[in-house]
Parts: C-alpha cells; sequence; structure tokens
C-alpha cells in the first residue's frame, strides 16, 4: 500500500478483491450474529419467544384450513429441591428436556422456549388425533427426569396444553395463552391436558364475524394482504368510505379494496399497521427497481393521516383517481396502494 499526496493507492486488484471479501465476509458474520441473538435462546439453541410467534402466525397463514397443534409445556422442580436449586442447574435440566421434546416432536414440529420454565412447540397440519399421543409420549419421557438434592433424587413436574388451531378464531397470542391455560390447570402432581376444538380464540372483529386484528396478524406472517375482507369499490359514495382503512392488495384489481372500520384500531392495533405500511413500502421500492419501464405512477404510495392533520386545516381530504373517477375520504384512514396514485389535496 503506498500513499501519495493524502491519498490511499492499492497495490493491486488482488489485494482490493481480498479486502472487499474480507469486509463482506466480517459484515456476514455480523448480521449472523445479530439475527442468531435476536431468534433464539443462548441456553438451549432454541428459538425465542419473539420467533416462536412469528412461526405460529405463519403457520396460521398458511393452514388454509388445515388444523395444526400447538402446545405450551411448563417444567416445575418439586418445592423442596426449587428452593435451593442454582438456576444455571435448571438452565441443564431445560436443555435435556428440550432434547427429549425433540425426539417426540413429528416433523415438522418446532420447538421454542417461551422464559425461563416454558417451553412451546408448533405443528402445521398437525392432525388432532394424534394430540394426545404426543402429549402422552412427552410428558412420559420428561417425568422421568430426575433432579438431585441433598441425599434424595426428585423428578420432573411436567404440566403440558395442546390445542388445535386453524387459519381463523384468534391471533398466535391468542392461541398460545389457551395453550398455556390448559397447562395451568394440570394438577400439581403434573399430567397434560387437550383442546382439539379449533379455534378457542376470542373475535374482536364485530362486522360479518370478521377478526381484524387476526387479519392484520395474518399479512404480517404471510408478507401480503390476505383478501378475506369485505371489498368494496372504488365507486362507492365518501360516505360509506369515511370511517375505514382502505389496503388495496397487491393480487387484486386496483378498483377492489380490503376496508378495515377505524372502530378496531385500538393502541395494540396501531403498531401491526405501522409496520404492514413499511413493510408494504419496502416491497413497492423492490417491485418498482424491477420494473424501470414503468412510471412512479404504477408503484405504491403510503400516506399516514393522523387526527391532528386532518383537524389542524392541513389536509383534509384524501382523493384517489382510477379510470377517470375519484373517491374522495373525509376521515382518518391508511392507504396503501401497489397499482395506483393516491395524491393529496388541501380543501
Amino acid at each position: 500500500m503506498q500513499l501519495r499526496r493524502g491519498a490511499i493507492k492499492l497495490a493491486g486488484s488482488t489485494e482490493v478483491t481480498a479486502i472487499d471479501q474480507a469486509l463482506r465476509a466480517a459484515t456476514y458474520s455480523v448480521f449472523h450474529d445479530i439475527h442468531h441473538a435476536a431468534c433464539y435462546d443462548r441456553t438451549t439453541g432454541l428459538e425465542n419467544r419473539q420467533a416462536f410467534i412469528h412461526r405460529l402466525s405463519a403457520a396460521m397463514a398458511c393452514s388454509e384450513g388445515v388444523t395444526g397443534l400447538l402446545a405450551h409445556i411448563h417444567l416445575k422442580a418439586p418445592p423442596e429441591a426449587d428452593e435451593r436449586m442454582d438456576p444455571r442447574r435448571f438452565d441443564e435440566i431445560l436443555k435435556q428436556a428440550s432434547t427429549l421434546l425433540q425426539q417426540s416432536l413429528p416433523a415438522p414440529g418446532t420447538l421454542a422456549r417461551l422464559d425461563r420454565t416454558s417451553l412451546a412447540w408448533v405443528l402445521p397440519a398437525g392432525d388432532p388425533t394424534d394430540g394426545e399421543a404426543i402429549a402422552h409420549a412427552q410428558h412420559e419421557a420428561l417425568s422421568n427426569v430426575s433432579i438431585e438434592r441433598t441425599g434424595a433424587l426428585s423428578k420432573l413436574r411436567v404440566h403440558i396444553g395442546v390445542v388445535a388451531f386453524g387459519p381463523h378464531g384468534g391471533t398466535a397470542e391468542e392461541h398460545l395463552n389457551r395453550a398455556r391455560s390448559l397447562a395451568e390447570r394440570v394438577d400439581a402432581a403434573g399430567g397434560y391436558k387437550l383442546d382439539l376444538a379449533e379455534g378457542g380464540g376470542t373475535s374482536s372483529g364485530r362486522e360479518e364475524g370478521i377478526d381484524w386484528e387476526t387479519h392484520l396478524d395474518h399479512a404480517l406472517a404471510n408478507e401480503s394482504i390476505i383478501p378475506y375482507a369485505q371489498r368494496v369499490t372504488a365507486l362507492q359514495s365518501a360516505e360509506n368510505l369515511a370511517p375505514l382503512y382502505r389496503i388495496v392488495p397487491r393480487f387484486l384489481r386496483a378498483e377492489e379494496v380490503i376496508a378495515i372500520p377505524l372502530e378496531y384500531e385500538a393502541p395494540r392495533l396501531a403498531p401491526k399497521v405501522r409496520i404492514l405500511e413499511h413493510l408494504l413500502l419496502r416491497e413497492s421500492i423492490q417491485w418498482m427497481g424491477t420494473h424501470r419501464n414503468h412510471t412512479a405512477q404504477t408503484g405504491a404510495y403510503v400516506f399516514r393521516l393522523s387526527s391532528d392533520s386532518l383537524n389542524d386545516g392541513g389536509v383534509r381530504s384524501i382523493t384517489r383517481t382510477f379510470s377517470g373517477s375519484t373517491t374522495r375520504i373525509t376521515n382518518k384512514v391508511c392507504v396503501i396502494s401497489r397499482w395506483s396514485m393516491w395524491s393529496r389535496r388541501a380543501p
């Protein structure tokens, strides 16, 4: 390497290539470590709760009417052993338990660690009739795990709850809570309980029986908008469209939209909508990058209007132009469009 007039000059292209490869390898290693730390439990190497919820949401979205199985497994040491147990010792027990669970979990099941004493597994497209057999085998295997204490051995107490789930009837969190509640109702000595009736979650939707929060969860898990909700056309009146979120699915024609009532915009729902906006915007940028012969008007535009922006004399409406006709929306809306242009107009 030579320095000339304050500039760095490399000896040759071979050195440039080597440095570039080293930087790429280092960057990949850093991103891999960050991803692994964010998604996996350090002790067991299993997926953590956040990654597992994402996987369960994806399994629900892709089930297409097929029922899957979900289990929550809570491990407890007997009171006399638990009082003096080193947390690191219980981590070792959890690692042993995870090995036994994976041996009895049919493919393509996935096991995860939820917290210090709890594990969970999901079996997409699992036969509900297999739920009891799996729970029984896992309870038998884990109940034989011994816990050493002064002068004696104690057996691990295992509480298992198994539920069936489908594409409707609740969110991933709701189904996991169903399984946890079953595990909590198991006798103190341990055992398992099952609820193999699909869809025990509570629905937050009231229009046409649709659970809007579940649809957003499915959209995020599937990285797409799913066309399940009510469809309206661009020619409907502003009065009908005023209290709605309007989302144009990427696989539908531009005049077909999904309308989500604003009454479901609870604080818990707002973050999911924001994530969805970023997701669609990212996909749209990628789409426009691969369709350079199209104009920007065929891309996606995302406008997020707050209540303040609608009430402070600023933007009073959004006008959508499609096939020579316009639709004006005079209330708070979130607009995501992949194939047509949306623009703001002052009053």
